[in-house]
């Protein structure tokens, strides 16, 4: 008995020390992470680039995508577009002017229909676990070169993955890649007719998945069942409403409100029957990144260097009544200078971002001025990450930056990883996991 006492002892006290040491790791659902912003809790991360290191991998993908990858528990899902779709030219004014090609990646002649391809890698190795293939349905809308018909990101909530493609086909498959259910929104509700095709990625909210369908001919919310794919409710939002921004559930302290940014504005809706509760920013141009929140406050672009601006909204049911309606609170504006591509970054008591031109910048929560600005070269579409003291960006020309948070510009490493990056990186179990249009990355180490 004294021996098995002992030996209990041990194991407890082992299991103690162990847990004490353990990392506490998160998982990435969807795009821009656990709470869509941007922003990991993990620590020790690896600072770059080192194929050599522990846990480092690279492997090959079978077509290109911007989307982004995610992660739950070991496993790290990401979608592909195989074939080739046409693209609307540089000078295209509408959606008329068209050029075939354009996309990078290994991409096959003909345009009559394209592949669409979700696969499931192991976060340890990268050794794939599954692959699921699905044809493209009816008309390929043309997209920017920048991007394609596998722009939106996938999400999941432990027990069932959903994928969205810009053709308007949507899948529901488990995580061991068996199909749940699909449906067709261009064929239920309109073609997915949009200047440079649909960028918006699904968004979970409770017993519900949403999509944001900011379409020329018809803009809409959708919300369906997760379980079955019936839908719950759908909102109009009118004509020429154009967006390609991803919702944005606000945290519940204000009821569960949705914010969705577009060309027209910042419009809040309720997540759970769709009304439109409140609107507020002026129009905007092209408008793709997504708000984030801190505090009790909403940071949101207005698209191509046009305004960011900080709104306060009201607090518990004070949104919801129509019959005194609030409007959130506008508590500094800064007329340009926001990214056109990427979205903002709060972290720290500090926006970052990261535009155009190769140039980051950090501006205060507090009124919105410039703490700092760098400009270290490429072109940034993907949207910054941070963890432990450090905000992660990726540009075009596939560089890794590492940049310590803080009032003072520092950079901890430049990494090459090769091949043109628009999608942004993924936090995950000690990795940063980066999707170029040819491979996938997971970046170990330290």
């Amino acid at each position: 008995m004294k021996v098995a006492s002992l030996r209990g002892d041990l194991i407890a006290g082992c299991i103690a020390v162990f847990s004490l040491a353990s990392p506490a790791w998160s998982n990435w659902p969807q795009w821009r992470g656990p709470n869509a912003l941007g922003v990991s809790s993990e620590e020790n991360l690896p600072l770059g680039w080192h194929p050599e290191a522990e846990g480092s991998w690279k492997i090959e993908l079978p077509g290109i995508a911007t989307s982004t990858p995610i992660v739950w528990e070991d496993a790290v899902f990401v979608t592909s577009q195989v074939g080739k779709s046409p693209v609307v030219s540089r000078a295209a004014r509408g959606a008329g002017d068209i050029r075939r090609g354009g996309q990078s990646g290994r991409v096959e002649e003909g345009d009559e229909g394209i592949l669409f391809v979700v696969q499931a890698f192991h976060l340890e190795d990268g050794r794939e676990l599954w692959r699921f293939e699905r044809p493209s349905e009816g008309a390929l809308e043309p997209a920017h070169a920048k991007h394609n018909l596998a722009t939106p990101s996938p999400v999941t909530d432990g027990e069932r993955l959903i994928v969205w493609f810009g053709t308007g086909q949507v899948v529901c498959l488990d995580l061991e890649g068996k199909e749940i259910w699909r449906r067709n929104l261009a064929e239920d509700y309109g073609p997915f007719e949009i200047l440079y095709a649909h960028g918006s990625s699904p968004v979970l909210h409770r017993e519900r998945v949403i999509f944001l369908c900011d379409h020329q001919r018809e803009a809409y919310l959708l919300a369906l069942d997760k379980t079955t794919g019936e839908p719950q409710w759908r909102a109009e939002r009118g004509e020429g409403v154009q967006g390609y921004s991803t919702p944005f559930v606000v945290p519940p302290a204000t009821g569960a409100a949705l914010a969705v940014s577009s060309e027209a504005h910042i419009a809040f809706y309720d997540a759970n029957s769709g009304e439109l509760l409140s609107t507020a920013g002026e129009r905007g141009r092209l408008t793709i990144g997504a708000p984030v929140w801190a505090n009790g406050v909403l940071y949101a672009s207005r698209g191509y260097n046009g305004p960011f601006t900080a709104l306060r909204l009201p607090e518990g049911e004070a949104l919801r009544k129509r019959e005194v309606p609030r409007k959130p609170e506008v508590l500094w504006r800064i007329p340009t200078g926001a990214p056109g591509i990427s979205s903002l970054l709060q972290y720290q008591g500090l926006i970052y971002m990261a535009d155009e031109n190769g140039v980051i910048s950090a501006v205060d929560i507090a009124d919105g001025s410039t703490v700092w600005k760098e400009r270290v070269g490429g072109f940034f579409s993907a949207s910054p990450v941070a963890a432990d003291g450090m905000v992660y960006l990726v540009n075009e020309d596939g560089e890794l930056f590492v940049i310590e948070a803080g009032r003072s510009f520092r950079l901890v490493e430049r990494s090459e990883l090769g091949g043109r990056i628009l999608a942004s990186p993924a936090i995950s179990r000690g990795r940063i996991l980066v999707r170029s249009d040819e491979h996938l990355f997971a970046l170990g180490g330290r």
